[in-house]
Protein backbone atom coordinates (compact mmCIF):
# COMPACT_ATOMS: atom_id res chain seq x y z
CA UNK A 1 0.00 0.00 0.00
CA UNK A 2 1.50 3.07 -0.70
CA UNK A 3 5.38 1.79 -1.29
CA UNK A 4 6.85 4.16 -3.47
CA UNK A 5 7.16 7.58 -2.68
CA UNK A 6 7.10 8.18 -6.51
CA UNK A 7 4.15 6.44 -7.43
CA UNK A 8 1.13 8.71 -9.00
CA UNK A 9 -0.69 8.62 -6.13
CA UNK A 10 2.15 9.48 -3.06
CA UNK A 11 3.15 12.23 -5.60
CA UNK A 12 -0.29 14.01 -6.17
CA UNK A 13 -0.15 14.04 -2.20
CA UNK A 14 2.90 15.56 -2.07
CA UNK A 15 2.16 17.99 -4.47
CA UNK A 16 -1.27 19.01 -2.66
CA UNK A 17 0.92 20.11 0.04
CA UNK A 18 3.37 21.96 -2.09
CA UNK A 19 0.23 23.62 -4.08
CA UNK A 20 -1.64 24.77 -0.44
CA UNK A 21 1.89 26.37 0.68
CA UNK A 22 2.41 28.25 -2.41
CA UNK A 23 -1.70 29.51 -1.59
CA UNK A 24 -0.37 30.61 1.95
CA UNK A 25 2.58 32.06 0.67
CA UNK A 26 1.02 34.36 -1.94
CA UNK A 27 -1.56 35.38 1.37
CA UNK A 28 1.74 36.86 3.31
CA UNK A 29 2.34 40.71 3.05
CA UNK A 30 5.72 42.07 2.28
CA UNK A 31 6.56 42.55 5.91
CA UNK A 32 5.47 39.35 7.26
CA UNK A 33 8.55 37.34 6.81
CA UNK A 34 8.56 34.98 9.36
CA UNK A 35 5.39 33.67 8.02
CA UNK A 36 7.24 33.42 4.75
CA UNK A 37 10.04 32.01 6.27
CA UNK A 38 7.85 29.07 8.32
CA UNK A 39 6.09 28.09 4.76
CA UNK A 40 9.30 27.71 2.98
CA UNK A 41 10.53 25.32 5.87
CA UNK A 42 7.18 23.80 5.94
CA UNK A 43 7.61 22.87 2.31
CA UNK A 44 11.31 21.35 2.96
CA UNK A 45 9.58 19.31 6.00
CA UNK A 46 6.41 18.01 4.01
CA UNK A 47 8.73 17.24 1.03
CA UNK A 48 11.17 15.65 3.62
CA UNK A 49 8.74 13.76 5.85
CA UNK A 50 6.98 12.34 2.53
CA UNK A 51 10.52 10.56 1.50
CA UNK A 52 10.58 9.07 5.05
CA UNK A 53 6.96 7.75 5.41
CA UNK A 54 7.49 5.68 1.83
CA UNK A 55 10.76 4.39 3.10
CA UNK A 56 10.83 0.16 3.58
CA UNK A 57 13.40 0.73 6.67
CA UNK A 58 11.17 3.34 8.50
CA UNK A 59 7.58 1.64 7.66
CA UNK A 60 7.14 0.87 11.61
CA UNK A 61 7.45 4.32 12.11
CA UNK A 62 4.56 5.66 9.72
CA UNK A 63 2.65 7.08 12.61
CA UNK A 64 5.29 9.48 13.90
CA UNK A 65 5.93 11.21 10.12
CA UNK A 66 2.40 11.40 9.73
CA UNK A 67 2.17 13.29 13.55
CA UNK A 68 4.71 16.03 11.69
CA UNK A 69 2.46 15.98 8.86
CA UNK A 70 -0.58 16.79 11.04
CA UNK A 71 1.65 19.32 13.60
CA UNK A 72 2.79 21.69 10.43
CA UNK A 73 -1.30 21.91 9.14
CA UNK A 74 -2.38 22.58 12.63
CA UNK A 75 0.36 25.28 12.96
CA UNK A 76 -1.04 26.18 9.43
CA UNK A 77 -4.71 27.18 11.35
CA UNK A 78 -3.62 28.74 13.94
CA UNK A 79 -1.37 31.24 12.30
CA UNK A 80 -3.51 32.10 9.16
CA UNK A 81 -6.48 31.63 11.64
CA UNK A 82 -9.40 33.79 10.51
CA UNK A 83 -8.09 34.55 7.10
CA UNK A 84 -8.53 31.18 5.18
CA UNK A 85 -9.71 27.65 6.14
CA UNK A 86 -7.35 25.47 3.50
CA UNK A 87 -5.56 23.67 6.32
CA UNK A 88 -9.23 21.45 6.43
CA UNK A 89 -7.65 20.67 3.44
CA UNK A 90 -4.54 19.53 3.97
CA UNK A 91 -6.59 17.86 7.30
CA UNK A 92 -8.12 15.79 4.41
CA UNK A 93 -4.91 14.77 3.12
CA UNK A 94 -3.48 13.43 5.81
CA UNK A 95 -7.23 11.69 6.11
CA UNK A 96 -6.54 9.59 3.44
CA UNK A 97 -2.79 9.00 3.74
CA UNK A 98 -3.42 7.75 7.08
CA UNK A 99 -6.51 5.53 6.49
CA UNK A 100 -4.96 3.98 3.61
CA UNK A 101 -1.37 3.31 6.15
CA UNK A 102 -3.82 1.69 8.87
CA UNK A 103 -6.65 0.41 9.72
CA UNK A 104 -5.66 -0.12 13.72
CA UNK A 105 -8.29 1.18 15.53
CA UNK A 106 -6.22 2.54 18.26
CA UNK A 107 -4.59 4.61 15.94
CA UNK A 108 -7.41 6.16 14.05
CA UNK A 109 -9.17 7.02 17.25
CA UNK A 110 -6.56 8.89 18.23
CA UNK A 111 -6.10 10.66 15.61
CA UNK A 112 -9.31 11.58 15.08
CA UNK A 113 -9.49 12.82 18.89
CA UNK A 114 -6.31 14.99 18.06
CA UNK A 115 -8.34 16.45 15.38
CA UNK A 116 -11.32 17.42 16.85
CA UNK A 117 -9.33 19.16 19.95
CA UNK A 118 -7.51 20.88 17.34
CA UNK A 119 -10.11 21.79 15.08
CA UNK A 120 -11.90 23.51 18.40
CA UNK A 121 -9.16 25.64 18.93
CA UNK A 122 -8.61 26.63 15.72
CA UNK A 123 -12.36 27.64 15.63
CA UNK A 124 -11.95 29.61 18.85
CA UNK A 125 -8.97 31.34 17.70
CA UNK A 126 -10.72 31.98 14.91
CA UNK A 127 -13.50 33.38 16.47
CA UNK A 128 -11.40 35.48 18.73
CA UNK A 129 -9.89 37.14 15.76
CA UNK A 130 -12.90 37.92 13.46
CA UNK A 131 -16.07 37.77 16.55
CA UNK A 132 -17.66 35.49 14.21
CA UNK A 133 -17.77 31.70 12.97
CA UNK A 134 -19.41 29.60 9.91
CA UNK A 135 -21.05 26.90 10.97
CA UNK A 136 -22.02 25.91 7.62
CA UNK A 137 -18.46 25.96 6.42
CA UNK A 138 -16.91 24.42 9.25
CA UNK A 139 -19.56 21.51 8.68
CA UNK A 140 -18.91 21.37 4.87
CA UNK A 141 -14.97 21.18 5.55
CA UNK A 142 -15.73 18.36 8.11
CA UNK A 143 -17.49 16.89 5.76
CA UNK A 144 -14.46 16.96 3.90
CA UNK A 145 -12.20 15.16 5.66
CA UNK A 146 -14.69 12.67 6.58
CA UNK A 147 -14.70 11.81 2.71
CA UNK A 148 -11.11 11.77 2.73
CA UNK A 149 -11.21 9.07 5.32
CA UNK A 150 -13.43 7.40 3.46
CA UNK A 151 -11.66 7.11 0.07
CA UNK A 152 -8.78 6.33 1.97
CA UNK A 153 -10.14 3.24 3.72
CA UNK A 154 -11.37 2.25 0.65
CA UNK A 155 -7.85 2.82 -1.46
CA UNK A 156 -6.49 0.94 0.93
CA UNK A 157 -8.98 -2.37 0.71
CA UNK A 158 -8.12 -1.75 -3.16
CA UNK A 159 -5.08 -1.99 -2.65
CA UNK A 160 -5.05 -5.34 0.09
CA UNK A 161 -7.37 -6.67 -2.63
CA UNK A 162 -4.69 -5.99 -5.70
CA UNK A 163 -1.68 -7.94 -3.35
CA UNK A 164 -3.96 -10.57 -2.37
CA UNK A 165 -5.19 -11.33 -6.19
CA UNK A 166 -1.33 -11.12 -7.06
CA UNK A 167 -0.12 -13.49 -4.44
CA UNK A 168 -3.36 -15.95 -5.26
CA UNK A 169 -2.24 -15.32 -8.98
CA UNK A 170 1.75 -16.05 -8.13
CA UNK A 171 0.13 -19.30 -6.15
CA UNK A 172 -2.12 -20.29 -8.93
CA UNK A 173 1.16 -19.85 -11.42
CA UNK A 174 3.56 -22.43 -9.00
CA UNK A 175 0.53 -24.75 -8.51
CA UNK A 176 0.52 -24.91 -12.66
CA UNK A 177 4.04 -25.68 -12.95
CA UNK A 178 3.76 -28.05 -9.98
CA UNK A 179 0.65 -29.56 -11.53
CA UNK A 180 2.61 -29.57 -14.83
CA UNK A 181 5.41 -31.22 -12.85
CA UNK A 182 3.19 -34.16 -11.78
CA UNK A 183 1.55 -34.49 -14.77
CA UNK A 184 4.71 -35.56 -16.44
CA UNK A 185 5.55 -37.80 -13.09
CA UNK A 186 2.82 -39.62 -13.82
CA UNK A 187 3.28 -39.73 -18.04
CA UNK A 188 6.62 -41.24 -16.51
CA UNK A 189 4.97 -43.43 -14.04
CA UNK A 190 2.29 -44.39 -16.90
CA UNK A 191 5.56 -45.08 -19.07
CA UNK A 192 7.20 -47.21 -16.36
CA UNK A 193 4.09 -49.46 -15.63
CA UNK A 194 3.21 -50.41 -19.48
CA UNK A 195 7.23 -51.38 -19.68
CA UNK A 196 6.80 -53.17 -16.21
CA UNK A 197 3.28 -54.59 -17.09
CA UNK A 198 4.57 -56.49 -20.34
CA UNK A 199 7.82 -58.02 -18.41
CA UNK A 200 5.27 -59.39 -16.06
CA UNK A 201 2.97 -60.83 -19.19
CA UNK A 202 6.54 -62.16 -20.90
CA UNK A 203 7.50 -63.55 -17.84
CA UNK A 204 3.84 -64.90 -17.27
CA UNK A 205 4.27 -66.16 -20.73
CA UNK A 206 7.88 -68.07 -20.31
CA UNK A 207 5.90 -69.41 -16.70
CA UNK A 208 3.11 -71.18 -18.45
CA UNK A 209 4.97 -72.30 -21.39
CA UNK A 210 7.12 -73.75 -18.77
CA UNK A 211 5.04 -75.23 -16.89
CA UNK A 212 2.98 -77.02 -19.50
CA UNK A 213 5.02 -77.60 -22.36
CA UNK A 214 7.89 -78.26 -19.99
CA UNK A 215 5.98 -80.95 -18.29
CA UNK A 216 4.48 -82.39 -21.80
CA UNK A 217 8.37 -82.82 -22.59
CA UNK A 218 9.39 -84.53 -19.67
CA UNK A 219 6.98 -87.26 -20.35
CA UNK A 220 8.04 -86.90 -24.14
CA UNK A 221 11.41 -88.16 -23.43
CA UNK A 222 10.37 -90.51 -21.41
CA UNK A 223 8.26 -92.50 -24.27
CA UNK A 224 11.01 -91.69 -26.66
CA UNK A 225 13.36 -93.88 -24.24
CA UNK A 226 10.85 -96.25 -24.06
CA UNK A 227 10.58 -96.58 -27.99
CA UNK A 228 14.33 -96.79 -28.07
CA UNK A 229 14.48 -99.63 -25.66
CA UNK A 230 11.32 -101.36 -27.11
CA UNK A 231 12.85 -100.88 -30.47
CA UNK A 232 14.51 -104.38 -30.93
CA UNK A 233 12.83 -106.18 -28.04
CA UNK A 234 9.11 -105.58 -28.53
CA UNK A 235 8.01 -103.51 -31.98
CA UNK A 236 4.17 -103.23 -31.11
CA UNK A 237 5.03 -101.69 -27.71
CA UNK A 238 7.55 -99.42 -29.80
CA UNK A 239 5.13 -98.23 -31.82
CA UNK A 240 2.74 -97.79 -29.27
CA UNK A 241 5.33 -95.39 -27.72
CA UNK A 242 5.95 -93.17 -30.85
CA UNK A 243 2.32 -92.77 -30.91
CA UNK A 244 2.11 -91.51 -27.50
CA UNK A 245 5.17 -89.44 -28.36
CA UNK A 246 2.70 -87.64 -31.14
CA UNK A 247 -0.13 -87.14 -28.76
CA UNK A 248 2.49 -85.86 -26.49
CA UNK A 249 3.84 -83.55 -28.98
CA UNK A 250 0.62 -82.46 -30.21
CA UNK A 251 -0.67 -81.25 -26.89
CA UNK A 252 2.64 -79.32 -26.37
CA UNK A 253 2.07 -77.37 -29.20
CA UNK A 254 -1.82 -77.20 -28.30
CA UNK A 255 -0.89 -75.75 -24.92
CA UNK A 256 1.64 -73.07 -26.51
CA UNK A 257 -0.85 -72.05 -28.60
CA UNK A 258 -3.36 -71.81 -25.93
CA UNK A 259 -0.51 -70.14 -23.13
CA UNK A 260 -0.23 -67.01 -25.65
CA UNK A 261 -3.09 -66.90 -27.22
CA UNK A 262 -4.96 -66.69 -23.23
CA UNK A 263 -1.98 -67.16 -20.82
CA UNK A 264 -4.55 -68.86 -18.57
CA UNK A 265 -5.05 -71.97 -19.97
CA UNK A 266 -7.12 -72.62 -17.13
CA UNK A 267 -10.14 -70.24 -17.48
CA UNK A 268 -12.31 -72.22 -19.95
CA UNK A 269 -12.33 -75.70 -17.65
CA UNK A 270 -15.36 -76.59 -17.16
CA UNK A 271 -14.68 -79.62 -15.23
CA UNK A 272 -14.11 -80.54 -11.89
CA UNK A 273 -10.93 -79.74 -9.37
CA UNK A 274 -10.98 -83.32 -8.46
CA UNK A 275 -11.19 -84.45 -12.36
CA UNK A 276 -8.35 -82.07 -13.97
CA UNK A 277 -5.99 -83.89 -11.44
CA UNK A 278 -6.88 -87.00 -11.48
CA UNK A 279 -6.67 -86.98 -15.21
CA UNK A 280 -3.45 -84.95 -14.77
CA UNK A 281 -1.75 -87.59 -12.15
CA UNK A 282 -3.21 -90.21 -14.47
CA UNK A 283 -1.39 -89.08 -17.56
CA UNK A 284 1.75 -88.14 -15.94
CA UNK A 285 1.82 -91.85 -14.72
CA UNK A 286 1.17 -93.53 -17.55
CA UNK A 287 3.69 -91.41 -19.76
CA UNK A 288 6.65 -91.64 -17.53
CA UNK A 289 5.46 -95.21 -15.71
CA UNK A 290 5.90 -93.21 -12.37
CA UNK A 291 3.09 -94.59 -9.53
CA UNK A 292 1.16 -91.30 -8.73
CA UNK A 293 -0.86 -91.75 -5.58
CA UNK A 294 -3.63 -88.63 -4.23
CA UNK A 295 -4.95 -88.48 -1.06
CA UNK A 296 -7.55 -85.34 -0.25
CA UNK A 297 -8.72 -84.41 3.00
CA UNK A 298 -11.75 -82.12 3.66
CA UNK A 299 -13.90 -80.63 0.72
CA UNK A 300 -11.70 -79.62 -2.01
CA UNK A 301 -14.57 -78.72 -4.35
CA UNK A 302 -14.61 -75.66 -2.08
CA UNK A 303 -11.31 -74.81 -3.12
CA UNK A 304 -11.71 -71.28 -4.70
CA UNK A 305 -11.20 -71.36 -8.48
CA UNK A 306 -8.81 -68.09 -8.26
CA UNK A 307 -6.49 -70.39 -6.33
CA UNK A 308 -7.34 -74.34 -8.37
CA UNK A 309 -4.42 -72.88 -11.11
CA UNK A 310 -1.64 -72.41 -9.41
CA UNK A 311 -2.42 -75.75 -6.92
CA UNK A 312 -2.48 -77.43 -10.60
CA UNK A 313 0.78 -76.13 -11.88
CA UNK A 314 2.47 -76.57 -8.47
CA UNK A 315 1.82 -80.35 -8.52
CA UNK A 316 2.08 -80.94 -12.39
CA UNK A 317 5.55 -79.05 -12.08
CA UNK A 318 6.88 -81.56 -8.45
CA UNK A 319 6.13 -84.30 -10.87
CA UNK A 320 8.27 -83.09 -13.32
CA UNK A 321 11.18 -82.29 -11.66
CA UNK A 322 10.27 -86.08 -10.04
CA UNK A 323 11.08 -87.60 -13.02
CA UNK A 324 13.54 -85.03 -14.23
CA UNK A 325 16.20 -84.42 -11.76
CA UNK A 326 15.21 -87.11 -9.22
CA UNK A 327 14.71 -90.14 -11.19
CA UNK A 328 11.49 -90.85 -8.87
CA UNK A 329 9.61 -94.12 -9.44
CA UNK A 330 6.90 -92.97 -6.62
CA UNK A 331 5.21 -89.85 -5.80
CA UNK A 332 2.35 -89.14 -3.30
CA UNK A 333 0.18 -86.01 -3.66
CA UNK A 334 -1.66 -84.82 -0.76
CA UNK A 335 -4.12 -82.02 -0.33
CA UNK A 336 -5.55 -81.06 3.20
CA UNK A 337 -8.74 -78.64 2.87
CA UNK A 338 -9.49 -76.33 6.15
CA UNK A 339 -11.88 -73.30 6.10
CA UNK A 340 -9.33 -71.41 6.29
CA UNK A 341 -6.24 -72.42 4.65
CA UNK A 342 -5.20 -75.34 2.13
CA UNK A 343 -2.34 -77.54 2.37
CA UNK A 344 -0.27 -79.30 0.44
CA UNK A 345 2.02 -81.75 0.56
CA UNK A 346 4.08 -83.73 -2.64
CA UNK A 347 6.92 -86.19 -1.88
CA UNK A 348 8.94 -88.45 -3.93
CA UNK A 349 11.37 -91.22 -3.49
CA UNK A 350 14.00 -89.55 -6.28
CA UNK A 351 17.51 -89.56 -4.97
CA UNK A 352 17.30 -86.39 -3.24
CA UNK A 353 19.72 -83.46 -2.97
CA UNK A 354 21.98 -81.93 -0.23
CA UNK A 355 21.59 -78.68 -0.95
CA UNK A 356 18.03 -77.21 -2.79
CA UNK A 357 19.48 -75.05 -5.83
CA UNK A 358 16.34 -73.23 -6.79
CA UNK A 359 15.74 -73.54 -10.91
CA UNK A 360 13.58 -71.91 -12.77
CA UNK A 361 10.42 -74.02 -11.86
CA UNK A 362 10.96 -73.90 -8.50
CA UNK A 363 10.77 -70.15 -8.41
CA UNK A 364 8.10 -69.88 -10.45
CA UNK A 365 6.47 -71.93 -7.59
CA UNK A 366 7.19 -70.20 -5.03
CA UNK A 367 5.62 -66.57 -7.57
CA UNK A 368 2.60 -68.75 -7.83
CA UNK A 369 1.90 -69.09 -4.25
CA UNK A 370 2.89 -65.37 -2.80
CA UNK A 371 0.25 -64.13 -5.76
CA UNK A 372 -2.36 -65.78 -3.58
CA UNK A 373 -1.14 -64.82 -0.43
CA UNK A 374 0.23 -68.10 0.17
CA UNK A 375 4.41 -69.84 0.69
CA UNK A 376 6.15 -72.86 -0.30
CA UNK A 377 8.91 -74.65 0.90
CA UNK A 378 11.40 -77.18 -0.24
CA UNK A 379 13.04 -79.96 1.81
CA UNK A 380 15.51 -82.52 0.16
CA UNK A 381 18.07 -85.16 1.65
CA UNK A 382 20.26 -87.55 -0.41
CA UNK A 383 18.72 -90.83 -0.78
CA UNK A 384 15.31 -89.48 0.32
CA UNK A 385 13.62 -87.84 -1.84
CA UNK A 386 12.06 -84.15 -2.30
CA UNK A 387 9.29 -83.09 -0.68
CA UNK A 388 7.24 -79.51 -1.48
CA UNK A 389 4.86 -78.44 1.25
CA UNK A 390 2.66 -74.98 0.41
CA UNK A 391 0.32 -73.35 2.29
CA UNK A 392 -2.72 -71.00 0.68
CA UNK A 393 -4.88 -68.97 3.37
CA UNK A 394 -8.17 -68.57 2.79
CA UNK A 395 -10.28 -65.55 3.58
CA UNK A 396 -13.75 -65.88 5.33
CA UNK A 397 -16.58 -64.40 5.05
CA UNK A 398 -19.17 -63.85 7.99
CA UNK A 399 -22.69 -62.99 7.35
CA UNK A 400 -25.33 -62.17 10.18
CA UNK A 401 -29.01 -61.28 10.86
CA UNK A 402 -28.45 -59.95 13.70
CA UNK A 403 -29.92 -56.31 13.73
CA UNK A 404 -31.82 -56.39 10.89
CA UNK A 405 -35.40 -55.34 11.09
Amino acid sequence: MLKRPFSILSLTRVFMFILLCSIYYSLCEDGELWRKTFIIIAILLFIGNHLLLFSSLLKPHYIWFILLDFVLSACFGFIFAGETNMYFIMFGILAVTLFIRTDNKKVLYTYVGLFFITWILISFTTFRITKTISFSENIINLMFIIYGAVVGDLIRKLLIAKEKIADQYEQLSLSHQELSDVHEQLRSYSKQVEELTVIRERNQIAREIHDTVGHKMTALLVQLQIAREFMNLDLEESKHSIQNCEGLAREALEEIRTSVRTLHEDDGLITSFISTLQKLLKDFSQMTTIEVSLEINGDLSATPTSIQPTINRIIQESLTNSKRHGNATKCHVSIDCKPDFIHLYIKDNGIGTFQIQPSFGLLNMRERAMEHGGSIHYESKEGHGFIVKANFPLKQLLWSTRGIK
